[in-house]
């Protein structure tokens, strides 16, 4: 209960106007606490209540950053009323809130790929919460197999690196295995990848897919990760200009909505891209692309889109001003 409570007013200290002070000492509070002891906490994630590590940091994101993710469930509301048959498969999909949000959008079933020993177990628990989802427990990469890689945990997240000596080993299979266990998702018309540093190697590994299924693709571009990976920053954006993929939206990571472009608007992409080489922060950008099939859909997300993000501001507005 102490921990829940806890939780609680890291989310209540991010919504007030308290300072970087407060914050910081809170955050170093909950360092500290983790050391000894990191139980299992609730958070509302769109019309599911799902259960996360303590240190988590997904429920302060949600407060400092209102727009986080919440693309999903409208985008999966749209491509439900297009596609009556709509799935999605969420890659890099941690402890299911990009599930629950999807599954808050529309009745849909999801394909959540995660390789993550560690946070397997909060994934299974709340996917019995959220319903109608499947479970494929791997990376995904671009060749199958036992690879010499390590799993580098940090709160909430993971990441796989190199490792030479080949002393540690980690699963990773092709978006083409794994569709041959779920063949229920082999037409899914909605795919979000977030694997830090990994996207590019998704993208390619399913290239197959994407040019059969021609889904939505959510996927995130930071630069620093790619780097780590020695993967060019325009990659995966080519590979879906080839397979016929038109439009692009471009999301900071707060979930603020930038710009939509047509992804043959090349100078553009670069502005986008040279921003991120010369800014030293630890930003990177959600990037949505819509294939040719579907530019209705993204006509109808990009208004829906500029809406929203009114409406929030709005909102976050009225909190600061009480």
């Amino acid at each position: 209960m102490i921990f829940q409570q806890l939780s609680n007013l890291d989310v209540a200290i991010r919504n007030l106007p308290v300072g970087q002070l407060a914050r910081s000492c809170f955050d170093t509070l909950k360092r500290f606490i983790v050391r000894f002891s990191d139980p299992a906490v609730a958070q509302s994630v769109g019309l599911f209540r799902i259960s996360l590590p303590f240190s988590h940091p997904l429920p302060a994101n949600l407060a400092i950053f209102p727009l986080y993710d919440r693309q999903l469930p409208e985008l999966a509301r749209i491509l439900y009323r297009k596609y009556p048959d709509l799935c999605a498969i969420d890659v890099g999909a941690n402890i299911g809130d990009t599930a629950a949000l999807i599954r808050s959008g529309a009745d849909i079933s999801v394909l959540c790929v995660e390789g993550n020993p560690v946070i397997l177990p909060f994934l299974t628990r709340n996917l019995e919460v959220v319903g109608r989802t499947e479970v494929a427990a791997t990376f995904l990469g671009e060749l199958d197999g036992m690879n010499a890689f390590e799993i580098r945990d940090t709160p909430g997240s993971a990441s796989i690196h190199a490792n030479p000596d080949g002393s540690e080993q980690v699963k990773i299979s092709t978006m083409e295995s794994v569709l041959k266990k779920h063949p229920n998702f082999a037409n899914a018309k909605l795919l979000k990848i977030d694997t830090d540093g990994f996207d590019h190697r998704v993208l390619h590994s399913s290239a197959e897919f994407l040019k059969t299924a021609r889904p939505v693709v959510m996927f995130e571009l930071d630069p620093r990760l790619l780097e780590l990976q020695s993967d060019a920053l325009d990659r995966g954006i080519e590979l879906l200009k080839e397979l016929g993929y038109s439009r692009l939206m471009f999301y900071d990571n707060a979930g603020n909505f930038l710009a939509s472009i047509q992804a043959n608007q090349s100078d553009v992409t670069a502005d986008f891209l040279s921003y991120h080489t010369a800014d030293l922060t630890r930003s990177y950008w959600d990037i949505l692309a819509f294939h040719s099939d579907d530019e209705d859909v993204h006509d109808d997300f990009r208004k829906s889109e500029r809406l929203r993000c009114v409406e929030k501001r709005s909102e976050r507005l009225a909190r600061w001003n009480r």
